[in-house]
This record gives structure tokens, sequence and C-alpha cells, in this order.
């Protein structure tokens, strides 16, 4: 039961996080009260008082306090609720039951309020329902050949994509592949020294390590440039681009809000995400994304926790701590451990 509530509050801080993102462009929602009274907005004091409520374990009564406060399109009374979850998700969840609650609900509630904030949840990437390709990109949809303006000339000594990103820079095997052949050490002293693992939508997955106050690429130098560029990570090869999956594959986009640089020039898309065997590398890619979607699908309805605790541990074990043979095909085995994977998907 431990384990299954483990993920499930897991599954709440990732659900938070993603909407923060997504809505507040924060990493993460932060509500707080002015110092005195008499400065409490109406939003301030709707927070003081579910927080009082939730504290005394009025839990239902607060979040009926919740619905009935909140201001549609309004930023503050957003942080608010989703700070009130996640300070549900805190709780002990014997706590919870005693006062007629549970760790569901609070994952329920975040998720009527994103739906209400016109949010939905599409190829396991919470999106905004009024939001266009032309808001979020050029609105252009691109193949490998096609040209796209995403040159930025070396980055010119700007280093932006490499700091703040948090825990977003998430590795597939290839990239830590990749890495553990570039670097000459083994997947578990790259997760001791450079990586680390987190949840992403439910699945567990190593990402990047930022450090300092600038949470900066554990990679980024001294000069600002990146130590590992010739084998650095798909996100980071992507970058401004970006996926758009549908129908079972996937277009690139340019994104449009994400890097600085205003004088970028045409490349074609194959070129700049230099990646050698591109085809078998795009293959890979949209295979590995819809594994992974069937895979949260399964954690997000299990209640056997050793079904959860087991299917995350060969994740990560089979795909990315068990060593690929440098000396034979990366994808050929890979595939042979996707079909066992989607074996014991069938059995779940």
């Amino acid at each position: 039961m431990a384990v299954q509530d483990d993920h499930m509050i897991r599954n709440i801080q990732d659900v938070g996080r993603l909407i923060a993102k997504l809505l507040l462009h924060e990493q993460q929602p932060n509500y707080k009260l002015p110092e005195k009274e008499a400065d409490y907005t109406e939003a301030d004091r709707l927070f003081a008082t579910i927080m009082k409520l939730a504290e005394e374990g009025k839990i239902n009564e607060a979040e009926n306090e919740l619905y009935m406060g909140m201001v549609e399109d309004d930023v503050d009374y957003l942080e608010l609720a989703l700070t009130f979850y996640l300070y549900l998700n805190d709780m002990d969840g014997d706590f919870l039951d005693d006062n007629g609650y549970s760790r569901e609900e609070v994952l329920e509630g975040m998720k009527d309020l994103a739906s209400e904030l016109g949010c939905y949840r599409t190829g396991g990437f919470l999106m905004r329902r009024e939001q266009t390709l032309e808001e979020i990109s050029d609105g252009k949809l691109y193949d490998s050949n096609d040209m796209v303006k995403a040159d930025c000339h070396d980055c010119e000594g700007c280093c932006d994509c490499c700091q703040g990103m948090g825990d977003s820079v998430i590795l597939d095997p290839y990239d830590v592949h990749r890495l553990s052949v570039g670097l000459k050490k083994p997947v578990e002293q790259l997760l001791q020294e450079c990586l680390e693992l987190g949840v992403s939508d439910g699945n567990i997955l190593p990402h990047l390590r930022m450090t300092g106050e600038k949470e900066q690429c554990v990679f980024l130098n001294k000069e600002g440039r990146c130590s590992i560029h010739a084998v650095r990570p798909g996100f980071c090869r992507l970058f401004p681009l970006g996926r758009l999956y549908e129908d079972g594959g996937f277009k690139y986009i340019l994104q449009i809000h994400e890097c600085p640089k205003t004088n970028r020039s045409k490349i074609k898309v194959k070129k700049w995400i230099d990646t050698p065997d591109l085809k078998n590398y795009e293959k890979f890619v949209n295979d590995w994304h819809y594994f992974l979607l069937d895979v949260q699908e399964v954690l997000y309805n299990a209640e056997d926790p050793d079904l959860i605790r087991n299917l995350n541990l060969f994740v990560v074990n089979r795909f990315y701590l068990k060593p690929y043979d440098q000396n034979q095909d990366f994808y050929i085995q890979f595939y042979e451990r996707l079909k066992e994977g989607k074996e014991l998907l069938a059995l779940a």
C-alpha cells in the first residue's frame, strides 16, 4: 500500500508542476499570504480560509469553499488552488482517510481544476484547449528534410537554454547510452555524478542534473559552453525545435517563445539535430514515446502496489541501467527490450 501511495503522491506533484508550468510559467506553485492581514486581497482571504479548514480536518468543506470562491482567468486564484491541493498531498494518508478524503480525490480535484481552466491531456502532455499551433510555434509542421529557421550560430555566447530547466531535460535510453559511451562511465556512475531520476507524467525517468543558484546544467563549463556537445542529449539537439505527436507519429515544430535569439538562420532539420542514422533514430524516438504513454496508462490505473513497483523497476533497469553492447547495433538491442516491455504491459 505504501508503494501505491508514494506513486499517487508523485503523480499529484507531477500534475501540479505541469499545470504551473503551462499556466503560471513557474516550476512550482507557492501561494503566500502577506505578513499583515490588513493587506489581504479577496484571494488571500479565500486561501487563508481553506487552509485553516484543511488544517482542522474539514477538507471537503475547504474544497467547496475553494470552488465557490474561484475567479476565472485570475492567476492568483489558480496558484492558490494548486498550492492548496499540493498541501493536501503532503498530508498523512491516515489523516485524509479519517476526515473523509483521499489522495485520489486530491488528484481528481487538480484534474478538474485543469479542465475548468481549459486544459486537457494529449500525447502524455497537458495542453491548453484554446492554445493553437500558431501560439506556440511558427504555425508550420516540418519533416527532417525541411529547412527551418533554427540555426542560432553556435549560440554566440548565449546559454539561456542551459539554465533554469529544472527536471525537464528528460533522457531517453539512447541519450543515456550515448553519454555512457562518450564519457566512458557506467550508467550507475552517471546517476551519481550528473543525472537524476525523477517522475515525468507518472514514469520514473532520468534527467540532466541542474546545479547552483541559476540551476544550470551540470555540463555547462565556466565559459558558458557545453562540455559534452558531441554527445549531448536529443532534447538539447532539438532545441528550439519540438515534436508534435499525433496519430501514432510526429512532426517537428519551431517553438517561438523558448529561444531569445532573433537572428537565427535557416538550416535543414536533420542537419540541426545532428544525429547519425536519423531514420532509425526517429523511429526509435517515436516508438519510445508511445511505449511510455502505454506504461503511463497502466501506472495511472494500477491498484496493485507490486505492479507499480515492478513496472517502474523494469523500465529503469531494462532500458537504462542494463548496458547496451557497444559492438552491436543499439536499435536492435533496444527493440528486443521493447518487445519484452510490451509483453509485460499485456500481462498488466
